[in-house]
């Protein structure tokens, strides 16, 4: 069965062809579509334009119609327009001319339009797309037959079943590692985590697109989840010792349910991260039209959609539109000056952040059916690829290929002082930090620690990517790279899990760059 019916739906909507077809469509959502006009609104963000359709014979051009109000009763409405605008090839002249010539004559619409809509389609779309293109005339083609329209013919429709279209290639940039569709480079996601970090401290980055970052990378989630957020999906609760236990509410999207907030996965969220979205949610309140309207969307717009005004979608006033997400993550990159692992600059989007995301999980060892369910996947099928890029791969990180990659993950956040004297807590001999160095036999100070508070992390692996670290510029940092490159190499001839390299990488990274913005430094001082 091409797509599931609906027998649920009231007597002035039933799912037919053309005789009767009501002027009011109930939705998959629920929500009513006026389909009067050439111009169908089916949601806050997606509207069908039928006036292009207007050149072909009624016969033809009132059976889109029929197919379109078909799909919106079963399917998404994001699904519906792009159904829609890839029929738009039959409007093609010669496509057309045969459809039209066809229906004046009261023929049926033959096999040849067929095969001219693929000739015209393959005119703007690339062949492995051609099979999805392919598949969407030959549902449309079977539906109006079954339907009763007059134009389409069951020999041509029992011809189309038994055809074998393809369908566009899965998981093609994740297989490929492709490197600027696949998921992000090791150095791509520590440059992308420490940007946000230190833009996270600075303020330098608006707060919705750092929480919105953040988000992605911590979920894998897909747009729509995160622009259906609203406020109330983050939860709060006070821990026994005082602390707050953050956890988000994640609107479940393609599961078929009526309404895009039906159904909801609680993830649990970092704490750093809760503590963004609670201050998000304070800036909102600070925005027009806050106490408006009785959805308050987590990710809010500035500005109302007026042309949502006196329709079903109202609610999503001041939700951020389709295309918000992947504009704001392509700004995010700029603002932060990220770089690819060639020295172009970092595409960041949100497949690559999903994509980057089950990568990640497949490396840290978790199974088929946890990557699933992290990506609310309903069963394995769609992430084996995954697993067939072998994503667990160790990586190579010799040295020339650590200095080359280190200004690229910019893991370093911290500063480059002259010594003690320039340090924030200089004269605090509690401040410094201290490498036991296997070369030397002995303790080296490397820097100073310019926080206040206490960390209890391992020094000085975890001061290196710590934006309060202030290393010396004259002292050993090379000893403490090559006390880290050596336990690396050490750790995986013994065998550890390769994950393991994972906790290494970016402290090395991040040595690297301290070395070479020492020799910078150094080489600007030097006389001429």
């Amino acid at each position: 069965m091409l797509f599931s019916h609906r027998t649920d739906l009231p007597n002035n909507a039933v799912d037919i062809g053309q005789e009767d077809e009501p002027s009011d469509v109930i939705a998959l959502s629920g929500s009513l579509i006026d389909t009067r006009g050439a111009i169908w609104r089916l949601s806050a963000d997606h509207v069908v334009d039928f006036t292009v359709f207007g050149m072909l014979h009624s016969d033809a051009s009132e059976a889109v119609k029929g197919y379109a109000r078909h799909l919106i009763r079963n399917n998404a409405p994001i699904y519906v327009t792009s159904q829609i605008s890839r029929l738009i090839h039959i409007t093609n002249p010669s496509v057309a001319s045969t459809i039209n010539k066809a229906c004046e004559n009261g023929d049926f619409i033959p096999r040849a339009a067929y095969e001219g809509f693929r000739k015209a389609a393959l005119a703007t779309v690339s062949l492995p797309q051609m099979g999805g293109y392919a598949g969407t005339y030959v549902r449309w083609y079977i539906w109006a037959t079954d339907a009763d329209y007059e134009a389409f013919s069951p020999e041509v429709a029992a011809e189309f079943e038994q055809l074998q279209t393809g369908s566009n290639p899965q998981g093609q940039a994740v297989l490929r590692s492709d490197p600027s569709a696949g998921p992000l480079h090791e150095v791509e996601m520590i440059a992308l985590r420490s940007g946000l970090k230190a833009a996270g401290i600075a303020g330098t980055l608006d707060l919705q697109d750092l929480c919105l970052a953040w988000l992605y990378l911590s979920f894998g989630t897909n747009s729509k989840n995160l622009r259906m957020l609203n406020e109330e999906d983050l939860i709060i609760t006070i821990a026994l010792d005082g602390g707050c236990i953050y956890e988000l509410r994640i609107p479940r999207i393609k599961k078929r349910t009526r309404g895009p907030r039906d159904q909801f996965r609680t993830r649990r969220l970092v704490g750093d991260v809760g503590r963004l979205l609670e201050r998000l949610i304070e800036e909102n309140k600070k925005r027009p039209g806050y106490y408006e309207t009785k959805e308050r969307p987590m990710f809010r717009r500035s500005n109302a959609r007026v042309e949502l005004m006196g329709t079903p979608f109202v609610r999503d006033l001041y939700r951020c539109t389709t295309s918000w997400p992947s504009s704001r993550l392509r700004a995010t990159a700029a603002a932060l000056g990220l770089r690819s692992k060639t020295g172009e600059d970092l595409k960041l989007h949100p497949r690559r952040l999903r994509y980057s995301f089950a990568t990640r999980l497949v490396q840290e060892g978790a199974s088929p059916q946890e990557v699933a369910d992290a990506l609310d996947h309903s069963s394995v099928a769609h992430v084996m690829v995954y697993f067939n890029a072998r994503s667990d791969a160790v990586r190579p990180l010799d040295r020339a290929l650590t200095m080359l990659l280190a200004p690229v993950a910019q893991a370093f956040l911290g500063k480059v002082i002259d010594d003690e004297s320039r340090a924030a807590r200089g004269g605090d001999a509690r401040s410094r930090i201290r490498h036991n160095s296997p070369t030397m036999r002995s303790l080296e100070t490397v820097g100073n620690c310019g926080s206040f508070a206490f960390c209890g992390l391992m020094a000085p692996i975890a001061c290196y990517t710590c934006p309060s670290f202030q290393p010396w510029l004259y002292a050993a940092h090379e000893h403490v790279l090559g006390a880290l490159e050596t336990r690396r190499k050490k750790k995986l001839e013994q065998g550890a899990d390769p994950k393991w390299t994972q906790l290494y990488d970016e402290t090395i990274l991040a040595v690297a760059l301290v070395i070479i913005r020492c020799d910078e430094l150094k080489a600007e001082r030097a006389p001429t």
